[in-house]
């Protein structure tokens, strides 16, 4: 049994390389679990730029008035844009900035942290900031924000999120 250990041992030590064949007792290697990121939730506001969102039929534009000059066009009814941001547990206001065409075209849907809400832009022609909404966040952590065409031809410019509790 000892001419066994020390066989394991001086095949471990030096490997395949001194003539320790596959059928030897090899010890398997370990498996490492890679321990997933720490994500620090943000304190304070946010203003996320819906360019920046994964966007699904929809596209960047120039767009004068808005911040940057880019805005996001939901040219189609199944246009749509998400993200997840990291928030602190809290109640916050959500303000979404956006230019409607017309009274035809200028309402969308806003979802944060799972509760939706339709919006209208207040003025059409021009980046206007929509009525803001509540929304109470749990726990801290990853929210998802999205955001889905519910009339055309509206642009989108940024989601702003104020902590307010």
């Amino acid at each position: 049994m000892r001419t066994l250990r020390v066989w394991v041992v001086v095949c471990v030590a030096i490997g395949l390389v001194a003539g320790c064949k596959s059928g030897d007792m090899m010890p398997t290697p370990p498996v490492v679990t890679p321990t997933p990121p720490v994500v620090t939730p943000t304190v304070g506001d946010v203003t996320l730029e819906v360019e920046a969102f994964k966007l699904d039929e929809a596209e960047v534009k120039d767009l004068a008035g808005a911040s940057g000059g880019k805005a996001v066009l939901f040219g189609s009814e199944t246009s749509g844009a998400e993200t997840a941001v990291p928030l602190t547990k809290g109640t916050y206001q959500v303000t979404l900035y956006m230019q409607g065409a017309d009274e035809d075209r200028d309402a969308v849907y806003l979802s944060v942290a799972g509760i939706e809400n339709r919006l209208f832009a207040q003025e059409w022609g021009k980046v206007f900031a929509c009525e803001t909404v509540t929304v109470v966040v749990a726990k801290d952590g990853p929210v998802k924000v999205v955001l889905l065409a519910a009339e055309t031809d509206v642009y989108l410019d940024k989601v702003v999120l104020k902590r307010v509790k």
